[in-house]
């Protein structure tokens, strides 16, 4: 038979505790604890082969691969990194009567890398006589707020803001951005940045899984203004994260068939909890047939929110493969 390439696999569990050394103290525990085991079910041993076992949210037993020390290629810990929302400040506005003030926001990569499908998001004003610079930057965020409130999926309910004459007005409120200000007078200044609470309201496990805001801002005054960028990260570890890699990879395990005659199909459950933050593990190794000298490239993620815990299943692969997985601090 000719070979037609590599059996490339990624396989994700999630694990609450490492309960013990053998298999028989893992069959005892609760679901979603587990240990690193050899092969025959005892405790982890220098040189011989292991895998993670596992007590599922189904009360059932789940293995990993068998995994031969001498097949590791890598294997490493990885820190939880939080969240950074990606920040624009304009500040240092000059003011320039009866001219008009332009702010751009443009999402990239909505479907695809075509510029056609780019989002954008404006807001305009245009001073008169006697404006300051508090009241160019209310007028910009009174406009982006009815603008980008019209958008969809919509955010029911407003904000109160406090305009340069202290009255404060209703806006309307949007899933996406948070556009306010700070300072007052000269040193007046526009925040856009992407909201808080953004991915609590509208993230859906395997549909919307974007992690982060992605967007750019641009100014289009007659005289350029000061614009301060905090670069955005969707982070490491968090809750998000991990619940996107567990869909991705549980096709592995049984789930290629999930969203099956949709809409009429049931959802499934996951193990990962969005509001936690884990730390991971990852094992890169290979598997290699008696009969076929050809090896399969393979990786094993483990996620635990709890650092004791996971230093126990460090502690334990280092056992088995001699290795020097940092543990977490």
């Amino acid at each position: 038979m000719a070979m037609i390439g590599e059996n490339q696999v990624r396989n994700f569990f999630v694990v609450n505790t490492s309960v013990g050394t053998t298999l028989a103290t893992v069959l005892a525990a609760a679901n979603l604890d587990g240990a690193i085991v050899q092969s025959d079910g005892t405790a982890s041993a220098a040189g011989e082969d292991f895998m993670l076992a596992l007590k599922n949210n189904r009360s059932e037993m789940t293995l990993s691969d068998i995994i031969t020390p001498a097949s590791v290629t890598s294997a490493k810990s990885v820190i939880f990194n939080a969240r950074v929302a990606q920040k624009y400040t304009i500040s240092a506005l000059t003011v320039d009567a009866n001219s008009l003030y332009e702010i751009r926001i443009t999402f990239p990569g909505y479907g695809s890398l075509s510029v056609e499908n780019e989002y954008t998001i404006s807001g305009f004003y245009k001073a008169k006589t006697g404006d300051d610079q508090e009241n160019i930057v209310d007028g910009l965020v009174k406009n982006l707020a009815f603008n980008a409130g019209k958008e969809q999926p919509a955010s029911a309910g407003s904000f109160t803001y406090t305009l340069a004459d202290a009255s404060t007005v209703q806006l309307p409120d949007n899933l996406f951005l948070s556009i306010t200000k700070t300072g007052t007078g000269a040193s007046a200044a526009l925040v856009v940045e992407e909201k808080a609470d953004y991915l609590a309201k509208y993230y859906v496990t395997g549909k919307k899984d974007r992690l982060d805001i992605s967007f750019v801002l641009q100014a289009n005054f007659t005289t350029d203004p000061t614009i301060v960028i905090v670069a955005g990260n969707p982070g490491n570890g968090s809750g998000y994260h991990v619940r996107n890699m567990e869909y991705y990879f549980l096709g592995n395990r049984g789930d290629s068939m999930r969203g099956l005659g949709y809409p009429h199909n049931f959802e499934a459950t996951y193990d990962s909890v969005l509001t936690d933050d884990y730390y991971l593990v990852e094992l890169a190794y290979y598997s290699e047939g008696r009969d076929d000298p050809m090896k399969s490239k393979k990786q094993l993620t483990l996620a635990c929110s709890d650092k004791v815990s996971i230093n126990k299943i460090i502690a334990e692969i280092n056992t088995a493969t001699a290795g020097s997985i940092a543990v977490f601090a």
